[in-house]
Parts: C-alpha cells; sequence; structure tokens
C-alpha cells in the first residue's frame, strides 16, 4: 500500500487555536483573500474540509474549524 501524503498545500497552512468564551477552539487556515469558514457536521471536525481547502485557498482565506468536544479536543 501507498503511504498517504499531506496535501500539497499543507506546507502553507496554519494550525492554531482561539480562545471562545473560555474554551480553546482548533482551526486550520490556508489562503488568501474573502475569508471563507467552513464548519464541519456532526460526525467529522476540521479535517473534513483538507481535500477542498488547496482548491478553494486559491481565491479565499479559507479558515476550518473544530467545534467544542471535536478533534483534536479530548
Amino acid at each position: 500500500m501507498k503511504p498517504v501524503s499531506a496535501p500539497p498545500w499543507s506546507h502553507r497552512a496554519v494550525s492554531a487555536s482561539l480562545s471562545v468564551n473560555g474554551h480553546d477552539m482548533a482551526y486550520i487556515e490556508v489562503g488568501k483573500g474573502q475569508p471563507l469558514v467552513c464548519v464541519h457536521g456532526t460526525l467529522g471536525d476540521f479535517r473534513v474540509w483538507c481535500p477542498l481547502m488547496g482548491p478553494l485557498s486559491l481565491r479565499h482565506r479559507v479558515i476550518s474549524l473544530s467545534l467544542r468536544h471535536y478533534f483534536p479536543e479530548h
């Protein structure tokens, strides 16, 4: 089986967290331009948007966040 490599845009992505009402919210940010915020559904986290972040980041500043109680929160 071929090893899975990181997405080509991942070396430009910034992973961070922001304190919101006393709780840390993790997010990934990549690109420049108008902000586009991606929010996952009940069975995911910020990683579900990874396949689309590269193409979307060509025209936007893409911010994908993880809601409380989702990865990477324990």
